[in-house]
């Protein structure tokens, strides 16, 4: 069975928490991590089957948007299989994050998107340098996004 992953981002810690709540009890996947990344933004990643997954990720969806809370979101359906495993095998939820965002990039470098959601994962994770190098990725593709400024204004300080 092909498995999938998905990754949302909302601006307010209420709302992710009732978003999880509904994307759990609405459709068969394993939250696989979840919690503040920083003052004020809620990041929650999913995993199951690729319908199972897509089901729970537009009920995230739906949630953050009815709120005008949804930060950013990603949805990989079949993403390599060691990404599954190491994530089944406690590896590193946040390691298996990024490696399905760099999957996301490679397929699509020019997505400012997906730059901003790795540098996000990669602050829930600690990884300051890989954050601000992803961030910058997305200022360099998208000069007028304000996520990615915001990124970057967190490590000026």
């Amino acid at each position: 069975m092909s498995q999938s992953l998905a990754l949302l981002e909302f601006g307010s810690v209420a709302v992710g928490m009732l978003a999880v709540d509904r994307m759990l009890k609405n459709s068969p996947v394993a939250l696989l991590r979840c919690g503040t990344v920083h003052p004020g933004r809620y990041l929650a990643l999913v995993g199951g089957s690729v319908a199972s997954t897509q089901e729970a990720h537009s009920e995230g969806v739906l949630v953050g948007r009815e709120a005008g809370s949804l930060v950013a979101e990603v949805c990989l359906a079949d993403p390599v299989a060691s990404l599954a495993e190491a994530l089944a095998q406690g590896q590193g939820d946040m390691d298996g994050a990024v490696q399905v965002l760099d999957l996301g990039v490679e397929m699509d470098p020019e997505d400012v998107t997906t730059h901003i959601m790795k540098s996000k994962v990669l602050i829930f994770k600690g990884d300051k340098d890989g954050a601000i190098a992803s961030a910058k990725k997305a200022l360099e593709l998208d000069p007028e996004s304000e996520q990615a400024r915001e990124i970057l204004a967190q490590f000026d300080k």
